[in-house]
C-alpha cells in the first residue's frame, strides 16, 4: 500500500500536463500512487499520461466515460485511493521534486496529523513569472481550528494534504452537484471532523499556475448562481446534523451564508435582493438568526470599550473625545472610577449629553469581571489612560471580526510598531506578545462570547485560543 495517493483530475490539458506529471514521477520519495482522472477532454492530455504510465507503475489511470467536471473526478479518485494520505493537484500546476519527502519527513516526527497546510508559488503564464503566495497566512506551527475559522481557512483542495481514513470514514467529498465553490464546502466538512491536528509549513511546495484555462472543468469561469450557493450551505447543514455537530458549527454556517452574500454583490440589484430574502427564509430554518445580528444587523452598541481610570490626574477628557469622535458609533464606553469626585463630575456631564458613556464607580463592584459580564457589546475592547486611537480604528476592527471571525484582534500601537515589527495575520501569543500587551503596547479586542465561554478570564482565553489571534 502506498503511503501518498495522488489525486490528478485531467481535462485539456495537453499544453502543461507534461510539467505536472513530470514533478510527480521525479519525487525524491518515491512511495506513492498518481491517480489520473480521464475526464473525457478533446485534446491529447491523457495520450502523454499513458506514455508515463506504460513505463511507471505508480501512474494509475481512471476513466469517467463522460465529462462530470473536478468534483467527480477527485470523488472516483479519491474512492480509488489506498494511500495514507491523499494530496490534489491540478493538471496545469506541478509540486516541488522533494514536496513528498518533505511532508514524509514531518509525519515521522508526528504521525497524529490529519492534514498539512503548505504555501505556494503563483506561476503567471503571461510572464513566465514566480511570486511566493503565503496563502494560509500563518507561520510554522500547529492549529486548531475553532468553528468560527472553518471559513477563513484558505479553502483550496490543492493546498493541503488530508488524512485518507477521515474522508473515507466520515464520507467527505466534492459536492458534484456544484458548480463553482465545491472546495469551501469540503474544506467546512473536513474541518469540523479533524478541527485539531493540522500541521502548518511555511514551505513553498506548489506552484498554482495562473492562466485563462479552467482546469478540469469545461464550465464557464465565475458563474456562481444561487442554486450553488444554496447547495453547498444545505449540503454542509444536512452533514452537521448527520455528525450530531450541528449545534456546535451552526456559527460556521453563518459564515458560510454570510461569505455567499458578499460574493454575490456583483449580481443585479434585483437577484442581490432576492437572494438576501431567500437567505433570511433559510437561516430562520437553521435556528441562528440571533447570532446573525452580530454580523450584518445594525446593533447599538455592538463594541463595549471598558476604560479603567487609575490616575486621576491625567486627562480622560482626551480619551473620551477621541472615543466620541470615532468614525463608528454603535459603541458603549464604561469608564471605571474610584468615585474621586472631579472625575465622577467629569464623567455625568459626558454620560448627561451622550448615554453610550457609562460611569461606574469600581470600589462598588461586587462581582469579579462584572464589568465585562453586564458589558452590552459582542466586542468587549480594553484602553487606558494612554491611548489614542485613529478616527477608523473602531470601524477597522469590527470589519475585521466580520471578515476573520477570531476570537480576538490585536491593535498594534505606535509604540510597538517602532521597536518591533510583526507582520499582520493569525499569531500565536508568545511572551513577547504578551509583554507587549501587559505594558499597552498592544491593544486586545475580545469577542464576548469566548470570554464568556472562559468564565469572563481573559488569561482562560489566551490559553485556550492562543494560536487565535489576529494581529
Amino acid at each position: 500500500m502506498p503511503f501518498f495517493s495522488l489525486i490528478i483530475p485531467v481535462y485539456n490539458m495537453e499544453k502543461y500536463i507534461r510539467e505536472c506529471v513530470e514533478s510527480i514521477v521525479n519525487q525524491t520519495f518515491t512511495d506513492f500512487e498518481a491517480i489520473f482522472v480521464d475526464d473525457c477532454g478533446s485534446d491529447n492530455s491523457m495520450k502523454i499520461v499513458e506514455e508515463y504510465a506504460d513505463k511507471d507503475k505508480r501512474i494509475k489511470i481512471i476513466r469517467n466515460g463522460v465529462n462530470k467536471g473536478v468534483s467527480a473526478s477527485r470523488n472516483a479518485a479519491l474512492n480509488f485511493a489506498s494511500g495514507n494520505y491523499v494530496l490534489c493537484i491540478d493538471s496545469d500546476d506541478w509540486i516541488e521534486l522533494n514536496a513528498l519527502e518533505i511532508f514524509n519527513n514531518q509525519l515521522k516526527k508526528d504521525s497524529t496529523i490529519d492534514s498539512i497546510w503548505f504555501d505556494v508559488y503563483k506561476y503567471y503564464d503571461n510572464t513566465h513569472s514566480v511570486d511566493k503566495d503565503k496563502i494560509n497566512g500563518c507561520s510554522d506551527g500547529y492549529m486548531y481550528i475553532i468553528p468560527e475559522m472553518i471559513t477563513k481557512v484558505p479553502g483550496f483542495s490543492w493546498g493541503k494534504l488530508y488524512r485518507t481514513s477521515i474522508l473515507k470514514d466520515a464520507g467527505i467529498y466534492w459536492p458534484e452537484e456544484v458548480r463553482m465553490g465545491e472546495d469551501g464546502e469540503f474544506s467546512c466538512k473536513f474541518f469540523a471532523i479533524a478541527p485539531f491536528n493540522s500541521k502548518v509549513m511555511e514551505d513553498c511546495l506548489y506552484y498554482y499556475r495562473i492562466n485563462d484555462i479552467s482546469a478540469c472543468s469545461n464550465l464557464p469561469k465565475g458563474k456562481f448562481n444561487q442554486s450553488d450557493y444554496f447547495n453547498i450551505t444545505t449540503n454542509v447543514k444536512n452533514f452537521y446534523t448527520e455528525k450530531n455537530i450541528y449545534s456546535k458549527y451552526k456559527t460556521t454556517l453563518l459564515q458560510l451564508m454570510r461569505k455567499n452574500i458578499s460574493n454575490c454583490r456583483f449580481w443585479s440589484n434585483n437577484m442581490y435582493d432576492n437572494f438576501l430574502k431567500l437567505t433570511g427564509e433559510n437561516m430562520k430554518n437553521m435556528d441562528f438568526p440571533n447570532e446573525f445580528k452580530e454580523f450584518d444587523y445594525p446593533v447599538n452598541p455592538k463594541i463595549s470599550l471598558i476604560f479603567p481610570i487609575r490616575d486621576n490626574s491625567l486627562d480622560i477628557e482626551k480619551i473620551i473625545k477621541n472615543i466620541q469622535h470615532q468614525k463608528y458609533k454603535n459603541f458603549e464606553l464604561i469608564c471605571l472610577h474610584n468615585n474621586d469626585e472631579n472625575i465622577r463630575n467629569i464623567l455625568s456631564n459626558y454620560s448627561k449629553k451622550d448615554r453610550r458613556i457609562i460611569s461606574v464607580d469600581y470600589n462598588s463592584l461586587t462581582e469579579e469581571n462584572i464589568e465585562i459580564k453586564n458589558a452590552k457589546g459582542f466586542y468587549v475592547m480594553f484602553i487606558n489612560e494612554h491611548t489614542i486611537l485613529q478616527y477608523n480604528s473602531l470601524d477597522n476592527v469590527i470589519k475585521k471580526f466580520i471578515e476573520i471571525n477570531v476570537p480576538s484582534c490585536l491593535l498594534k500601537s505606535q509604540i510597538y510598531n517602532n521597536c518591533d515589527y510583526i507582520g499582520a495575520g493569525y499569531i500565536s501569543l508568545n511572551e513577547k506578545i504578551k509583554s507587549a500587551i501587559e505594558t499597552g503596547k498592544v491593544l486586545p479586542v475580545f469577542r464576548k462570547k469566548y470570554l464568556e465561554e472562559c468564565g469572563y478570564n481573559i488569561l482562560n482565553l489566551v490559553e485556550k485560543y492562543k494560536d487565535m489571534f489576529l494581529f
